[in-house]
């Protein structure tokens, strides 16, 4: 384990998975100085998405993180943001490993060492028949309901969140990019689905307010789902972020994709329990998207 920064006694101890990723790494640049972080990862991963690596006090490696490990390491909590969406990989079990197997080490290597941490899990809005990466959330989530009278959980349920920088198999960022490009065509679906995007400001705040009252909330399962206020029908969303990407040649095919098997027109989504900590989004969808596209454009 890498040593960075002593821990300061006064914060909370947080080990984070997914660290590198976007979401884990947008919550590690904005958040490391209020609460100290030990990042695990893989030793092959790059740190490129963390601003500031000297932040973060620690650094443990998943491939030697063991009892003996666990042992030596104080911990609030385990905030997991390690998520495999399966898309660019057709084996299923990189998929399982990351969104299933993975926490549930964690798990079992807690239980072993007497480690009385509460555990924030990462969900998805999805059905999780839709796709290995939804079954696997779902799978987890069956789990913790298992465990949840020794471990305090809490799921934090996500659909589309976006913003500068992500990566390029996201839908929104695959939108902006080949709209920057000003491809001839881009083939989509009939596009009637609604759904919600949240701006990743808002998405960090969410686990902020989540963070800060752990302590105040019950034992057991707590289940918060975080989005934008208002779904948008995908036909619409694609033109909008055509019309902010200043694009006039790109012509858009929908309809020309089928829709993926057991598509859900529109998701249902309670944001009750995490308004009541106190959470609103604060960036509108027309802010949230000229933000990433500003910034995507110049890194294009």
């Amino acid at each position: 384990m890498d040593s960075l920064r002593p821990p300061d006694s006064r914060r909370k101890k947080i080990l984070l998975t997914g660290g590198t990723g976007y979401l884990g790494s947008n919550i590690l640049n904005s958040l490391s100085g209020k609460y100290d972080f030990i990042v695990l990862k893989r030793k092959q991963s790059k740190l490129t998405r963390i601003a500031d690596p000297g932040g973060i006090y620690r650094m443990a490696y998943i491939e030697e993180f063991d009892e003996n490990v666990v042992s030596d390491i104080e911990i609030d909590l385990l905030l997991h943001c390690a998520t495999h969406y399966g898309r660019r990989d057709t084996d299923a079990v990189n998929t399982i490993e990351s969104n299933l197997l993975l926490p549930l080490r964690l798990l079992a290597l807690l239980k072993k060492t007497n480690k009385k941490v509460k555990f924030i899990n990462t969900d998805t809005i999805l059905d999780k028949h839709i796709n290995v990466y939804s079954l696997s959330k779902s799978q987890f989530k069956e789990w913790m309901i298992f465990f949840s009278a020794e471990i305090s959980f809490i799921n934090v349920r996500l659909e589309h969140f976006y913003g500068p920088l992500d990566d390029s198999t996201k839908f929104v960022s695959y939108l902006i990019q080949n709209f920057l490009k000003n491809i001839p065509e881009l083939n989509l679906t009939n596009g009637e689905q609604y759904r919600y995007f949240t701006y990743i400001d808002d998405i960090v705040s969410a686990f902020e307010l989540v963070i800060d009252s752990i302590d105040t909330l019950p034992s057991g399962l707590t289940q918060f789902d975080v989005s934008a206020d208002d779904a948008i029908q995908l036909k619409s969303f694609v033109n909008t972020v055509k019309r902010i990407c200043s694009n006039e040649q790109t012509r858009l095919n929908f309809g020309a994709l089928p829709y993926r098997e057991g598509e859900s027109m529109k998701f249902t989504v309670d944001t009750a329990n995490i308004q009541r900590l106190g959470w609103r989004p604060k960036i509108t969808l027309e802010e949230g998207l000229r933000r990433t596209i500003e910034i995507d454009r110049r890194n294009l």
